[in-house]
């Protein structure tokens, strides 16, 4: 492998590609979800600030902790001297600004939802990750607002951001595993994380029967959180490093189909299949490419 290759590859783990493709996925629900006429320039803009901002988090992520990981994680690209620490920092906040910046570009509304996003971004990587219920709500939130910012395509920013609450459950999932990943831990935390996922089923179930969703989102939604779940039953039997790692690139690439089961309960339920379609880049990716 080439200088130039191995640079490249390395930068891919500090941005992780594959996991780009699920922020792509997320706004593109919102695009769904959304009532009214989406100007097409609008929507390209607002695909394009998802994965700049998700990109920025944890790009800087990986900066706070890069003293932390040169001890669990010295094959990370900043501890191994792959990426200089400063150019990640530059990256990071460039990446932050241009999401904000497209956001913007998009209107007032997405504008306010990017900046919110970055900031929420930021408050995580800063300190928030070492509380578990804040960073567990911080993730949440920002997957929201991910969906929120395809949501405010639209020139008055129509759609039902409850719609996309199973989402914040099944991204919560991931949280108690990412916790203990490095050393592996007790049964509890998969354990935990199969609780919320089923709380992700049961919020499609509910926006069914509430008659806000459409029965063939739930149903979907209950498959996508059922297929996660059993993904945990390996490191239920055991919480090994590599096993909860494996869980959790899992869980994260079914954020794509779970992204496409809302779709079906929005305004444009076609846009499930483009988003069903990023699934095959995201797991080549993840082939290559660690997703945590």
């Amino acid at each position: 492998m080439t200088r130039g290759h191995a640079t490249a590859r390395a930068w891919g783990r500090l941005l992780r590609l594959p996991n780009l493709c699920t922020a792509v996925a997320d706004v593109a629900a919102g695009l769904a979800l959304a009532g009214g006429p989406i100007a097409l320039g609008r929507g390209a803009l607002l695909l394009a600030a998802g994965p700049c901002l998700y990109a920025g988090g944890v790009v800087l992520n990986d900066w706070f902790d890069r003293h932390l990981d040169a001890t669990e994680r010295p094959t990370r690209p900043l501890p191994a001297g792959e990426i200089a620490p400063f150019a990640a920092l530059a990256a990071g906040l460039l990446l932050l600004a241009a999401g904000v910046l497209l956001g913007r570009a998009a209107g007032r509304i997405p504008g306010a939802i990017a900046a919110a996003i970055a900031l929420a971004a930021l408050a995580y990587d800063a300190g928030l990750k070492r509380q578990a219920v804040a960073s567990t709500v911080a993730i949440a939130l920002c997957r929201l607002l991910d969906v929120g910012l395809g949501i405010a395509a639209t020139p008055v920013g129509h759609g039902d951001l409850l719609l996309a609450l199973p989402l914040a459950w099944y991204v919560a999932a991931v949280m108690p595993l990412s916790r203990v990943e490095v050393k592996g831990g007790p049964r509890w935390a998969p354990l935990t994380s199969l609780v919320l996922l089923m709380a992700s089923a049961a919020t499609g179930g509910f926006l069914v029967w509430a008659r806000l969703f459409a029965l063939t989102g739930g149903v979907a939604i209950a498959t996508v959180a059922t297929a996660a779940g059993l993904c945990l039953l390996p490191p239920l039997v055991d919480p090994s490093p590599v096993r909860l790692q494996q869980a959790i690139s899992r869980i994260l690439l079914g954020i794509i189909p779970l992204d496409a089961a809302l779709c079906l309960g929005g305004e444009r339920p076609w846009v499930a299949l483009p988003i069903l379609l990023l699934f095959l880049p995201a797991r080549a990716l993840a082939r290559r490419i660690a997703m945590t």
